[in-house]
């Protein structure tokens, strides 16, 4: 039996590095006061992808490349859901303006995902999840 790769491996094994600014605000929900707002870049090689990523305010750290990379994980892996199954899988209300908007980022991430790892983006699907 193969062992299942970790995103951590996938990460070292691709050389992906990241880049963040802090920011006033993430645009893709600009509701969410209460936390840490960043501009991030991840670089590989090459190629590189940037996203707006925010973490609670009681996360001191600025992200690192794991967990930005799992939440987009999570995110890619919900890319086959309408928008009233990723509601119901999320929490979030199918009558929300908020809630469409943070769907369709989800989505223009994925796109970003799959151009940044390219022929890769499968087997970082298949990585073990972080949390």
């Amino acid at each position: 039996m193969t062992q299942q790769k970790t995103i951590s491996e996938f990460i070292k094994d691709n050389n992906i590095l990241i880049s963040s600014k802090l920011i006033s605000e993430n645009p893709n929900n600009k509701d969410w006061v209460n936390a840490n707002h960043y501009k991030v870049k991840l670089k590989n090689g090459s190629k590189s992808m940037s996203i707006y990523y925010s973490q609670g305010y009681g996360i001191k750290h600025e992200p690192n490349a794991l967990s930005v990379l799992d939440c987009l994980r999570s995110d890619a892996i919900c890319n086959d859901l309408n928008f009233n199954d990723f509601c119901a899988e999320f929490g979030y209300d199918s009558d929300s303006i908020k809630a469409n908007k943070i769907y369709k980022a989800c989505l223009k991430n994925t796109v970003k995902l799959k151009k940044f790892l390219d022929y890769k983006f499968n087997d970082f699907l298949n990585c073990e999840s972080y949390f």
